[in-house]
């Protein structure tokens, strides 16, 4: 608001002076015409009335006026008023605004740097939601200010900012040529087994029949790949495929198959997928021959930060004009061991096909893929027809190329890093005035005009070109008098003196006068009769008629009514936000766009309409003022003849009205003074903001908490040897983890260890029943015109609902202390231990035993942190509620933390079957025993629309345990009601089993660890070591963890130590539990079938479920039913939600101070106006004629003799600041003794006449004697 009253008040300020220099020309125009050479006529000089501004230039050019030439001095005048008065103030109002500016401040970052010495790091930790990964590896770079490097996926920490800084980028890029299956044929394969070897030392091998697939490009090579129809992995049947690396293509394919290629595939990889299918026809291919180069740049990178993600991006023309190819050949850390790491047939420890895949034991009909294609298969269900018709495989590989070599190189940096500085900038988006650059330019083109302008006014105002003809200001009554002195000048306005002014124009508009020295002279003047006047015209101006005040207090009052309306619309909820109202125009102004908003010039267009109409009321009074005074009573001349309020600025008019006591024209002062302040009040009185708007309905109620459990069918085996024989875990867990990437499991692990983005409908550990999206978008579109993108802003819901919430109750366990309970010394001279099995170097270790081994008889091999012979700490963390001696998922879990330097491999005594992992020294460890919680609250949360990602939420009542999620721990029904197969089949029974959500979450999360030996073992029974499926644990150099381990120590700031501290294991624990949770919690969720934790609102379980079973006599029913019992109990809830949607728009917001500000002026222009109308009627009417010319008051002085004689002395009629002499001095304050007075008088030669006359103190005498009132003087 401050800026927008600053800028009008210069704009008003400066308008002032150029009213005031527009005045003082205009007034003496008539005196510049006069004193041309050969005098003017009376009609555009004497009778010429003060017109109004938009007149003057017009008249200025106007030669028939001008005496035949142009007034230079008016028309540049009167345009710079026009120009400030429409242009320069209106304008002035939108020059200043306040918005949010991107603020950019040049700072210094710090930039990491890779080593010269770096070694890849061949393990992927899944850094997909790594910023700084995307079709490139930007290398970080970060404020130097910043206590620690940001290297996680989002900064969010952070308010809204842009980084910029040039920093190096590594890409990869794959130059792939298609590749056409030209001939599919029978053939021949000769088997050999090298696994197997014969005493004689050949190998047994074996013809087999098989199918050759020829593949050409049109560059001439040619592959020819061949594979048996037999085996397990009978790709050739069933599809599959593979990438294959330029130095061996056969290095992918297995003994059953082989591939020649010619010459010009040499220095190429293959790309290769095929559909089922044998024969030409049937067969679908996608192959390409593919050449890779890598690339690097240093190039200015933009990291753009707000609260929900992080954008890294980047300049492509820069980055394409910098490149340079990345050539590693010769060097230690060439890119030879990146590609075997791409090339491992480790991808399928991440992505099994099912169960069987693990021991590669495919199905029947299973494709069979390898490699990277794995993780794209992945993506297509493992579907190989729809892999090779849909994928675009060049695209897809060159996406996890990059993908793979942006993570192992940022992974080798996070190793093995230096840093050097860099210089950048920081932008942020702060509110700040801001300045319109098409407005500026205008206004400075304007003002350097004006200049113009000024400049040519005071060049044409000269003496020299523009002579008056005047010895003092003529803006007075005593000035206009001392003109009179020619008697000529007199007698020619005899009879003039009661007349209209139309008919004293009439009379001497034929006449001509000139200025000489002083005097003005008739030239010409014929003489011409005085036409009667129309004594019923009211000779008042217009703006002082009756009628005219009315008509300005409605105008005054419906502007009051205007703002009280619009300001109560702008406090209200929904603001003012009509497009008709915060409407902008943009406009290319010099070549700078520039936006012109109505509602900042309209204001002040309405504000100096009514500074006009009370400016020009103002000018009238101050013309009549006198005339008025003299009319009511005999008044001092001081306060009569010598009062001059015509060249007195506006600010001024009522200081000098309160010297002459003229108090209707003190009080029109203080209104026209008010309203250069309304303008002022005016042009502040808007401002744009970007504020919600807020608009509440109501939505069905499509989802609650879930009451109703799981339903799973199960085939039960009562045979302890039956291979169905099972908890129905072993069968259910499965589902779960057969989905690999797309459980949750990885993305509660991704947000813990990245600091990804947590879940929709989710905020720190809790999740909240979501909206349904379809109900809310069709009740938000019609507001969604009104959006548009503001810095920072984005669109809400908020709506109470039902929180969620798991949390683990821990306790420490007592043997973490007692060595001997978990931990056994090996002495390497015992039985069982020679020198080609024991440690080299060592006489004694240790290893896990008893309560240390995480899945019972379960031990582990992997991973110590070893390197060039130095060994190194390494960690071992699971959490697991699987009691392997029982063989029974527990409602509780033991987590434990193993910190130590084990060996590399594995050593194994004579005495036992199975191999030790040994520590040279003692372990550490700590064990926690915890059982689970699940709380529900009623909370209050505020969401974004698009994401569903919660931005503030309050929890309105105390959590209580949610006992409805753990109801059916696996409970076993009969086969349904409506089953039509066998019920019982020798001794398997097919039965229904009923889990609860929590008791599902439970089992999954806490068994996740152990999921090898649930898919490849369903009956429970153990391996040595779950190293070959590594979907849901880490195993990398130093660590061997399972999700919640490695998200805990990620947490822990990857401080092994740390979590060896009771409390804060426990505090992680807990955080990392309610992460998962609100997870699990979240995916999948939809309206109809609700997801793991929510269920559509009167979902039952079907009707012709059997109860639950006795588990002892499986004939008769359990008397614990679970949900089955309870599922008609649920608590009645409204079947709606109410929503408040919060949209950001522009808004006009009414500054209250400017609002007040105008209320209180324009309360007193309505109490001024009253008095203005009210006052002196009679007085007004009691004038003949208005004053607006000169000859007007020329004919109320032209036959008042004592006036004529007084204002003659020049001592009298000269201002103050020119009074030289003792005796001018005296003079002047004699004459302020002196009355004047408008009415009847007689002359000297006895007439009657009418106008302004001296009189005595105590009336007008009947006869004047001249030489007593020359004695006065």
């Amino acid at each position: 608001m401050v800026s927008d009253q600053g800028k009008t008040a210069i704009a008003t300020i400066y308008g002032l002076l150029i009213a005031a220099l527009l005045n003082d020309v205009r007034r003496t125009e008539v005196f510049a015409r006069l004193s041309r050479l050969g005098g003017a006529s009376a009609s555009t000089t004497l009778c010429y009335p003060a017109r109004s501004w938009w007149n003057d230039p017009f008249d200025a050019l106007n030669k028939k006026v001008n005496n035949g030439v142009y007034s230079w001095a008016l028309f540049f005048t009167s345009l710079a008023y026009i120009l400030v008065l429409l242009i320069v103030a209106p304008l002035s109002a939108g020059l200043l605004a306040p918005a949010n500016v991107q603020v950019r401040k040049h700072t210094t970052f710090e930039r990491a740097q890779l080593a010269d010495d770096f070694v890849w790091q061949l393990d992927s930790w899944d850094l997909t939601t790594f910023p700084w990964l995307s079709d490139f590896a930007v290398i970080p770079f970060w404020p130097s200010d910043l206590p620690n490097a940001p290297l996680g996926s989002s900064f969010g920490d952070f308010p809204l900012q842009q980084w910029s800084a040039e920093t190096s980028v590594y890409a990869t890029e794959l130059d792939c040529v298609p590749m056409e299956l030209t001939q599919v044929y029978n053939t021949t394969t000769v088997i050999v087994n090298y696994d197997f070897p014969e005493p004689d030392g050949s190998f047994y091998n074996f013809t087999t029949n098989g199918t050759a697939f020829d593949l050409d490009s049109h560059e001439g090579c040619r592959i020819k790949i061949t594979g048996a129809t037999y085996g397990t992995n009978d790709w050739v049947k069933h599809g599959g495929g593979w990438f294959a690396a330029h130095a061996d293509i056969n290095s992918l394919l297995n003994d059953d198959g082989h591939t020649n290629a010619t010459v010009e595939c040499q220095g190429r990889s293959l790309i290769f997928a095929k559909s089922p299918g044998v024969t030409l026809e049937s067969t679908r291919v996608q192959a390409h021959l593919c050449s890779r180069a890598m690339y690097f740049a240093d190039v200015r990178v933009n990291v753009t930060i707000n609260q929900s993600s992080t954008l890294v991006d980047l300049d492509m023309a820069e980055y394409h004009n910098k490149r340079r190819t990345w050539d590693l050949t010769g060097y230690s850390h060439n890119l030879s061991t990146f590609e075997q790491a791409f090339l491992s047939p480790d991808w399928i420890t991440k992505f099994p096909h099912h169960a069987g895949a693990l021991d590669n034991e495919l199905g029947d009909d299973m494709p069979w893929f390898e490699g990277p294609l794995l993780a794209i298969a992945a993506d297509y269900a493992n579907n190989a027809t729809e892999l090779v018709i849909t994928a675009d495989l060049k695209y897809e590989f060159s996406r996890l190329y990059q993908q793979f070599f942006g993570e192992m190189l940022l992974l080798a940096l996070q190793s093995q890093w230096t840093q050097a500085l860099a210089p950048g900038s920081v932008a942020m988006f702060e509110k700040r005035i801001s300045v319109s650059a098409g407005i500026g330019l205008t206004l400075s083109s304007l003002f350097f005009l004006l200049t113009c302008f000024v400049a040519l006014v005071m060049y044409h105002t000269r003496l020299s070109r523009r002579p008056l003809n005047l010895y003092q200001d003529p803006g007075g009554i005593a000035a206009a008098a001392s003109l009179m002195r020619d008697e000529r000048t007199k007698m020619d306005f005899q009879g003039t003196d009661h007349i209209s002014k139309e008919a004293l124009g009439t009379k001497l508009r034929s006449h001509t006068f000139s200025m000489e020295h002083g005097n003005l002279l008739l030239i010409d003047g014929s003489k011409s009769e005085i036409p009667p006047s129309d004594r019923k015209k009211d000779p008042r101006p217009v703006l002082l008629r009756g009628w005219m005040g009315p008509v300005l207090l409605l105008a005054l009052c419906a502007l009051v009514a205007a703002l009280i309306v619009l300001y109560q619309m702008s406090r209200a909820k929904t603001g003012i936000h009509q497009s008709a109202f915060v409407y902008q125009l943009n406009l290319d102004v010099l070549g700078a766009t520039t936006t012109m908003a109505p509602y900042a010039i309209v204001p002040t267009l309405c504000a100096v309409g009514i500074k006009l109409w009370f400016g020009a009321i103002g000018d009238i009074f101050k013309r009549l003022q006198p005339y008025i005074t003299m009319a009511k009573a005999p008044t001092k001349l001081p306060n009569s003849v010598m009062a001059e309020y015509a060249n007195t600025p506006t600010p001024f008019v009522s200081v000098k009205a309160i010297q002459h006591s003229h108090w209707l024209l003190f009080v029109i002062g203080i209104g026209a003074l008010a309203t250069e302040a309304f303008t002022v009040g005016m042009s502040a009185l808007w401002e744009l903001e970007v504020r919600n708007l807020n608009h509440t309905f109501s939505l069905p109620r499509r989802l609650v908490i879930r009451d109703t459990p799981i339903l799973y069918p199960w085939s039960r085996d009562g045979r302890m040897a039956g291979p169905y024989f099972s908890q129905p875990q072993d069968v259910i867990l499965p589902t779960v983890y057969d989905k690999a990437v797309q459980t949750w499991l990885y993305g509660a692990v991704v947000e813990l260890s990245q600091s990804a983005s947590t879940p929709a409908w989710t905020k720190d550990t809790w999740s909240f029943i979501p909206l349904d999206m379809l109900d809310l978008q069709n009740n938000v579109a019609p507001f969604n015109a009104l959006n548009t993108w503001f810095p920072g802003q984005t669109r809400n819901v908020s709506f109470q609902t039902t929180a969620v919430r798991a949390r683990l109750d821990c306790e420490s366990l007592q043997y973490s202390n007692d060595q001997s309970v978990w931990l056994q010394k090996l002495d390497f001279g015992d039985r069982g231990w020679n020198s080609s099995n024991k440690p080299p170097g060592l006489t004694h270790g240790y290893t896990l035993t008893g309560s240390a081994n995480v899945f019972g008889n379960s031990n582990f091999s992997c991973c110590a942190n070893e390197t060039d012979g130095v060994v190194g700490d390494a960690a071992l963390g699971y959490w697991s509620n699987y009691d392997q001696a029982r063989r029974m998922y527990e409602m509780h879990m033991s987590a434990k933390w193993i910190v130590g330097r084990p060996l590399n491999g594995t050593f194994q005594p004579t005495n036992l079957d199975y191999p030790l992992w040994i520590w040279p020294e003692e372990p550490r460890l700590l064990a926690t025993n915890c059982t689970p919680l699940i709380e529900q609250a009623e909370a209050e949360i505020t969401a974004e629309v698009e994401t569903g990602s919660v931005l503030t939420y309050v929890i309105k009542t105390e959590p209580k345990n949610l006992t409805m999620a753990w109801s059916d721990n696996y409970l076993e029904h009969n086969s349904s009601a409506d089953f039509t197969g066998e019920t019982y089949h020798y001794t398997i029974s097919e039965e229904n089993v009923t889990v609860s959500w929590g008791n599902f979450f439970w089992d999954t999360l806490l068994n996740s660890g152990r999921s090898f030996d649930i898919l490849s073992n369903p009956q429970g029974m153990s391996e040595p070591d779950a190293s070959r499926y590594r979907s849901f644990n880490f195993q990398v150099r130093g660590l061997n963890l399972d999700f919640m381990s490695f998200a805990m120590l990620a947490l822990a700031n990857n401080s092994k130590e740390a979590l060896l501290d009771p409390q804060t294991f426990m505090n992680l624990a807990n955080t990392t539990f309610g992460t998962f949770f609100k997870h699990y919690a979240s995916e999948n969720v939809t309206r109809l079938s609700g997801g793991h934790t929510y269920e559509p609102v009167g979902e039952k379980l079907p009707w012709a479920i059997g109860p639950v079973l006795n588990e002892t006599n499986r004939t008769t029913h359990s008397t614990y039913q679970g949900a089955f019992a309870t599922e008609n109990q649920t608590a009645p809830i409204s079947p709606t939600i109410v929503a408040t949607y919060s949209i950001p728009v522009q808004q006009l917001v009414m500054s209250p101070i400017a609002v007040y500000l105008c209320l209180s002026i324009l309360a007193l222009l309505v109490l001024t106006t009253i008095i203005m109308y009210s006052s002196n009627r009679s007085h007004f009417k009691a004038l003949p004629r208005d004053v607006d010319t000169l000859a007007s008051t020329l004919a109320f002085v032209h036959g008042s003799d004592r006036l004529l004689d007084w204002a003659q002395d020049s001592a009298v009629t000269k201002p103050w600041y020119k009074l030289r002499s003792r005796q001018d001095v005296q003079a002047r304050e004699q004459s302020k003794r002196l009355m004047a007075q408008m009415g009847p008088f007689k002359d000297q030669d006895g007439n009657e006449a009418w106008g302004i006359e001296l009189v005595k103190p105590k009336g007008m005498a009947q006869h004047h004697d001249r030489q007593e009132t020359e004695s006065q003087v």
